[in-house]
């Protein structure tokens, strides 16, 4: 199984090809520019997206209605970070990046075989970040006094699960890849997609705001990312997206009866009742069956992993070159870059805090 980077790229212009020679100041400063400018566009698309969110909820408490409340609804809350980030925030990065330079992608069509590979592998990626992050934040919550609570997890199980598919399963998916695969990379694209990739990866995984979501989706970001550069097809990686939030969010919501009716008649099983295993029988045999498959999958997932980890590679190939000394300078050492940066890393640290502060308040 061979899944090495076989270009994507359709260059334009003949002569300037590829610039391997020389990498001038004034390449730099254009550079250092596009990074700015698109990691700039994601943090007002955030901050934007934030603002009008938290003033509907200080307008609805100052004409007499009770935001408290509706904080506490899963589904507004779903319903208020979709509308304000997907709807009006979105245009402002579409405007802010609408000039920017990029390099056309061939698309390929991608097997059923290759789906099923980068979906199993990402399976795999989703359940050890998941670990980390959850162990990482409890770690956190432990050490400054207190419990960290998974607000993320929390918010879908308050959201009716109509609404959850809805948004999570089919609206996320197709504007986070938008955002992060098909605009960000292609915007990048003349810098190579090893470059991109990395870029596409790291934003999306700040762009969750929180640890229980942040490593898993850095993986699954390099992942997708790599599906994207290699296939030039955003649909794959939505759909691949939409099939990862299905099995992260919507099953378990699915499962949740049959969970809770386990827990109920636990301690009867455990003595041995056989009249309350056979009546529960169903339930039972769901959660069993819903358990093997995961695991089942996740270790399939990290053995293709392993096995092939020395298949995937991804071109240098690219327009301009940045030397690989100037790279942190180039993309990191931006204003747009830092802002990015600082922002994103304070909403993490603010989601962490938040849950301690309120439950030491209480």
């Amino acid at each position: 199984m061979d899944y090495n980077y076989n270009g994507s790229f359709h260059y334009q212009g003949g002569g300037d090809f590829d610039r391997w020679d020389s990498f001038s100041l004034d390449d730099e400063k254009r550079a250092r520019g596009k990074f700015s400018r698109v990691l700039l566009a994601i943090t007002v698309m955030l901050l934007v997206a934030t603002v009008i969110a938290n003033a509907t909820v200080i307008i609805i408490h100052l004409a007499g209605g009770d935001s408290a409340a509706l904080v506490d609804d899963g589904a507004f809350q779903l319903i208020l970070s979709s509308v304000c980030t997907y709807v009006l925030a979105f245009p402002v990065f579409l405007l802010m990046t609408r000039k920017m330079y990029y390099v056309p992608r061939i698309k390929r069509r991608m097997s059923g075989r290759d789906f099923f590979f980068f979906l199993a592998v990402s399976v795999g990626i989703m359940y050890v970040g998941s670990i980390i992050g959850n162990l990482l934040s409890e770690f956190f919550g432990l050490f400054l006094g207190g419990t960290s609570d998974n607000s993320v997890a929390e918010l879908i199980e308050k959201t009716p699960l109509p609404l959850t598919i809805a948004i999570v399963v089919i609206i996320g998916p197709i504007f986070e890849e938008l955002v992060f695969r098909k605009l960000l990379m292609d915007k990048l694209s003349p810098y190579g997609d090893r470059i991109a990739i990395i870029v596409s990866a790291v934003t999306f995984s700040l762009f969750h705001g929180n640890l229980y979501q942040m490593f898993y989706a850095f993986g699954i970001g390099l992942i997708l990312a790599y599906v994207y550069s290699k296939w030039g097809n955003v649909l794959h990686t939505i759909l691949l997206h939409a099939i990862l939030n299905f099995w992260g969010s919507a099953i378990p919501m699915l499962l949740m009866p049959h969970l809770e009716k386990l827990e109920e008649i636990l301690p009867e099983l455990e003595a041995g009742s056989s009249e309350v295993m056979m009546e529960h029988a169903p339930s039972i045999m769901l959660l069993g069956t819903y358990s093997m498959v995961q695991f089942g999958l996740v270790f399939f997932g990290l053995f293709l992993l392993f096995r092939h980890r020395k298949s995937f590679f991804v071109s240098d190939r690219c327009e301009v070159y940045i030397p690989k000394e100037k790279r942190s300078r180039v993309i990191v050492a931006n204003v747009g870059a830092i802002v990015f940066i600082v922002y994103t890393c304070a909403t993490v640290i603010l989601n962490l805090l938040t849950p301690l502060l309120t439950g030491a308040g209480a």
